[in-house]
C-alpha cells in the first residue's frame, strides 16, 4: 500500500478484483431463460435455431407437427439424409440419419448415474440367470443392456463398424453427452442428455453430432430400397466379434467385456479374475 493510499484510508490488498462477466455462445444466450418463456416464444426460438442449422444442409426444409410441439429441419449433409428434431416447448433435441445397416441393431446408452459405485459381493446363484437382463459397459458411462444375446449382438456390431468408427462413437457419446445412440434397420437415431437451453454452444454441439452421424452413414453406405436386402445379406461385410466374456470389476462392480479390454471402463481397475 502506497503513502497516498494510507492517508486516503484505502487498503488495496483487500480489494478483490471484479468477477469477469459470464461469456455465452450466441445460441446459449438466445436460449437463456427458455423454461420461463411462453409456448409461442419457445417455438419461435426453436424454429429460428433449426432454420440456422438448415443453412449448413442441402435442400433443407422446416417441418412443424400439426398435433404436437415437434419441429424439425430435414435435408442432406454431403449427400446423406439427416433430420434434427426438437420438442419446442421442452427443449430436447434428437438426430435421425438414413443409411444402409448391414447388421442387426446396435443400441448404446450413456448415463453417469448408472455407473456402479460399490464393490462386488460375488454372484448370487440363480437357476434362471441366463434369462436376466444385463448391463455391460464399453466406455465410462456408456453401456449396452438387454439379454445376453442382445448384448453380444451390440458388441459384434460395434466391432464391425468400419474405419475405426467404433472408438470414435464411444468418445462422441461421452464428449457430447448423448443419452442414446442407436443404429437400426431404418438408420441412425441419436438423443442428447442436455436440452438445448443447457448446452454451452447448442449449434456447435448439434452440428458436430450431425457431422459424425453422416460420417457413419457414409461408411455404412446409402439406404437400400425396401425389400432389396435379404436375410443372407444382413451380415454382409461384418466381422463377428468373439463371444462375450463377461468380467465384473472387484472395485466398483462394473460389468464389462474382457474380450475387448482387461480394465474396467469406469474406474480403470485391472481385471483380477
Amino acid at each position: 500500500m502506497g503513502w497516498l493510499d494510507f492517508f486516503r484510508g484505502k487498503d488495496t490488498a483487500e480489494q478483490a478484483p471484479a468477477e469477469a462477466p459470464e461469456v455465452l455462445s450466441p445460441w446459449a444466450s438466445k436460449f437463456r431463460g427458455f423454461r420461463d418463456w411462453d409456448d409461442d416464444r419457445q417455438k419461435a426460438t426453436c424454429k429460428e435455431f433449426l432454420t440456422e442449422l438448415g443453412a449448413d444442409l442441402e435442400h433443407a426444409r422446416l417441418k412443424t407437427s400439426l398435433d404436437f410441439d415437434d419441429i424439425d429441419i430435414r435435408g442432406r449433409l454431403a449427400g446423406v439424409p439427416v433430420k434434427v428434431e426438437t420438442d419446442a416447448t421442452a427443449g430436447w433435441v434428437s438426430i435421425d440419419t438414413q443409411c444402409h445397416v448391414p447388421f442387426e441393431d446396435l443400441s448404446l446408452s450413456w448415463d453417469l448415474d448408472e455407473i456402479p459405485v460399490e464393490a462386488s459381493q460375488g454372484e448370487d446363484v440363480d437357476d434362471w440367470g441366463d434369462e436376466d437382463q444385463i448391463r455391460v459397459f464399453v466406455a465410462k458411462g456408456v453401456y449396452a443392456e438387454g439379454g445376453r444375446s442382445e448384448v453380444e449382438q451390440v458388441m459384434s456390431a460395434l466391432g464391425a463398424l468400419p474405419d475405426g468408427l467404433g472408438p470414435q462413437l464411444l468418445s462422441t457419446m461421452q464428449d457430447h453427452k448423448l443419452s442414446r445412440f442407436g443404429i437400426y434397420s431404418d438408420g441412425i437415431h441419436v438423443g442428447f442428455d442436455d436440452n438445448l437451453y443447457e448446452m454451452a454452444d447448442p449449434k456447435a454441439e448439434v452440428m458436430d453430432v450431425v457431422g459424425f452421424t453422416a460420417e457413419v452413414a457414409r461408411a455404412l453406405g446409402p439406404r437400400r430400397p425396401e425389400g432389396e436386402a435379404d436375410a443372407e445379406s444382413i451380415l454382409e461385410g461384418m466381422t463377428i466379434a468373439a463371444p462375450l466374456q463377461l468380467s465384473q470389476c472387484s472395485y466398483c462392480s462394473t460389468r464389462f467385456n474382457l474380450a475387448t479390454s482387461d480394465r474396467c471402463p469406469n474406474c480403470g481397475a485391472a481385471c483380477t479374475a
